[in-house]
């Protein structure tokens, strides 16, 4: 195994290990979206706004409104500070581990450069995600926030709805599992807001450990091959090396799960007159991108530990067992099945692996 395909395999596997910091990020920004929405709720709920709207004067609403949009206001501040937080803690890991990956992978011992974790953390708010900063993405989500709110309380008062109506208006029905009220569109905003901040901030500081040590890497390759869902564009991607400079990196699009993995010099590329180090050594360095690996292909390759982490136990023995394929555990439109839906669907497959109903 060269340099360059040891370092892709230790990439996919930390990848996996991202996206599960991630889903939790994602679920404490969350519990405070849910915190808040509870608090402008009972907000509401402590005024009557039903009835005869003559009786309702605009000053009276105005108070209302400006109350909610405190409380919206201060809930995304603090979702934003959780947010700043997690970030500064991820980006100074991942520079951590680009560094010490790195130089566990090349064989001889060479001098790896961190870069300083002030610079990573001053990054977190100067860089934009998908072309906002991290201020201006509070602002916007708190007053996109705030505009629902404020027309579903106006819509609800016009036309004579009661408390009740109103919070049902904002906050959905249970029967559509909550997903159909005003406030849902703030839950996937909030959501997408963590990922992209955290695929970009992860890539950033991996990013500054490649360039910082450019006497050793000359590059890095497009991965895209973690999500089963992986779109047209990314796949695309997929396999391409960029200069150290490129311009073009992960996330590429909200949700984006693409990363990156370094390329290193060849020996002769180091100014070291050798092609290959002697039989016996642990690793090649001949500065060639690895081949593209599918993703099915590289998990059936990695220790049923390991695909017990990525999938679970019982799909991971019904991949192991059972004749399945990633592909074969999702839909057509890219939704992950469950168990249920699987065994529906690939009765034959527990048979195989021996997986009881």
């Amino acid at each position: 195994m060269s340099v360059n395909e040891e370092l892709l395999d230790l990439t996919l596997r930390h990848a996996i290990r991202l996206h599960k910091f991630t889903n939790g990020e994602v679920r404490s920004v969350l519990d405070l979206l849910e915190k808040t929405q509870r608090d402008l709720i009972a907000k509401i709920q402590g005024r009557d706004i039903s009835g005869d709207t003559s009786s309702f004067t605009r000053r009276r609403l105005d108070a209302l409104l400006e109350s909610i949009k405190e409380i919206i206001s201060s809930g995304y501040n603090e979702i934003t500070r959780r947010t700043q937080d997690g970030l500064s803690k991820l980006v100074e890991l991942e520079a951590e581990w680009a560094a010490k990956t790195l130089q566990t992978a090349i064989p001889v011992r060479m001098d790896v450069v961190t870069p300083s974790t002030e610079l990573l953390k001053s990054a977190i708010s100067e860089i934009p995600f998908e072309g906002r900063l991290l201020s201006e993405w509070r602002e916007n989500l708190s007053l996109g926030a705030f505009d629902r709110a404020k027309t579903a309380i106006r819509i609800g008062v016009v036309q004579g709805e009661t408390n009740e109506q109103i919070v049902r208006r904002l906050r959905g029905t249970r029967a559509n599992n909550f997903k159909d009220g005003a406030l849902n569109i703030s839950r996937k905003s909030a959501k997408d807001f963590v990922r992209t901040a955290t695929a970009t901030m992860a890539n950033y500081a991996r990013g500054e450990v490649y360039a910082a040590n450019a006497d050793i890497v000359k590059g890095y390759t497009w991965v895209a091959t973690l999500d089963l869902r992986v779109c047209v564009v990314c796949s695309a991607l997929d396999g391409k090396t960029f200069p150290l400079d490129g311009t073009r990196k992960p996330p590429e699009h909200r949700g984006c799960r693409c990363t990156t993995v370094p390329v290193t010099k060849s020996w002769r590329e180091l100014g070291i007159d050798l092609d290959e180090l002697p039989e016996g050594t642990r690793a090649s360095m001949n500065g060639q991108v690895p081949a593209k690996i599918k993703f099915d292909d590289w998990l059936r390759k990695q220790s049923v530990e390991h695909q017990e982490e990525i999938l679970g136990v019982t799909k991971a023995k019904l991949f192991r067992d059972g004749g399945l394929t990633i592909e074969d555990f999702s839909t057509g439109l890219g939704k992950e099945l469950t168990l249920a839906q699987l065994r529906e669907a690939e009765a034959q497959a527990f048979k195989k692996a021996g997986i009881s109903a």
